[in-house]
């Protein structure tokens, strides 16, 4: 890796040195010009992957934030009254099942 970094330091020393030395066409310009136009545009190949990647990176900061909403929401809220579910049961504990099974 080194001796190609010293051969290419070398290569642009002397390529800087001679520059007032080489002579450059008066078509110089045309030339370049027209093997630009010449050239052609990179393609774009649209995979299933990039597709996807680019899909699931946009939606990643929405889906994080939800995420962190959801967990504090669930955290601070009794989601489960389980004293009610408990006091129902004791309560009457025949009638509750009776009322599971027929739906009412």
């Amino acid at each position: 890796m080194k001796d190609d970094m010293t051969t290419l330091e070398k290569a642009l020393r002397a390529a800087y040195r001679e520059r007032q030395t080489i002579e450059i066409g008066g078509m110089w310009e045309k030339r370049v010009m027209s093997h630009i136009r010449t050239l052609r545009a990179p393609t774009f190949t649209a995979d299933f992957s990039a597709l996807f990647g680019r899909f699931v990176w946009g939606f990643a900061p929405i889906a994080t934030v939800l995420i962190i909403v959801l967990t504090i929401g669930l955290v601070t809220l009794d989601y489960s009254p389980e004293y009610e579910i408990a006091a129902t049961f004791m309560a009457d504990p025949i009638e509750s099942m009776v009322s599971q099974l027929w739906g009412g």
